[in-house]
């Protein structure tokens, strides 16, 4: 499963060295990948966010008022209420019905200059309407472009966010 995630985040191309650690100070492009996927056997979604740590540090901080610095080695159990604050306040997805399909932290892993999130969320859906509310670090940098791939009944369909479109429908 989390292969098929990873695998579905690099469907999009993107200039490779802002990955690299050439660039570990400042990367020029301010970019997170969401990716949604439907197991309906389970009844299950599966959230993966993948952002810069340094600019989820940053807004983290920001937020919050915290000196949190993310990192495998300082991890601390209490950083993921403050994380699950930010996702919660930030991102939203509803079904056909209105029903609101609630994330629960699951993991994280760091690679390279990046910190994967994984949530999981049971929630029946039947029909292919979602509505995305997706404002993850738009109020970081005026540039930032968050996009999400989301995988539902073998279907995929990707979405763009910015500052000046924070929502979007999608139907299958």
């Amino acid at each position: 499963m989390k292969t098929i995630i990873l695998s579905l985040l690099f469907l999009i191309p993107v200039n490779y060295n802002i990955f690299t650690l050439e660039n570990k100070k400042l990367h020029p492009v301010h970019i997170s990948f969401t990716t949604i996927e439907y197991f309906e056997k389970e009844n299950q979604y599966k959230i993966l966010f993948k952002l810069f740590v340094d600019d989820f540090n940053l807004i983290l901080n920001k937020k919050y008022d915290k000196n949190i610095q993310l990192s495998e080695k300082d991890w601390k159990k209490s950083y993921v209420k403050t994380i699950n604050s930010y996702i919660k306040n930030n991102f939203q997805i509803t079904d056909a019905n209105n029903k609101s399909i609630n994330l629960k932290f699951d993991n994280h892993e760091f690679k390279e200059q990046a910190i994967y999130l994984y949530y999981k969320s049971e929630h029946k859906t039947n029909s292919g309407k979602f509505r995305i509310l997706n404002k993850i670090m738009l109020d970081l940098y005026p540039d930032q472009k968050n996009l999400l791939i989301l995988v539902f009944k073998g279907k995929t369909k990707a979405l763009q966010f910015n500052r000046k479109n924070i929502k979007e429908e999608i139907v299958f």
